[in-house]
C-alpha cells in the first residue's frame, strides 16, 4: 500500500511580511477599526502570535 505524504520539498517557502509591509497593515488597521484593534494587531505582528493564540489572550 502506497501513501502520499507532503514533504518539506513539496511545501512553498515561507514568505513573511517585511517590517514596511507590517507597518502598512497596522496603519490601515488603526484607520479602519480604531486604536484598540490596531494596537491588538500590532502586538500580534511583532510578537509572532498565531490568530488562535491571540484570541485566547485574556486581560488580567
Amino acid at each position: 500500500m502506497t501513501t502520499f505524504r507532503i514533504q518539506k520539498k513539496d511545501r512553498p517557502p515561507i514568505d513573511p511580511f517585511t517590517i514596511q509591509e507590517g507597518e502598512i497593515i497596522i496603519a490601515a488597521s488603526h484607520e479602519e477599526f480604531g486604536l484598540a484593534h490596531g494596537n491588538y494587531e500590532e502586538f500580534r505582528f511583532f510578537t509572532g502570535l498565531r490568530q488562535s493564540e491571540q484570541i485566547a489572550l485574556t486581560a488580567l
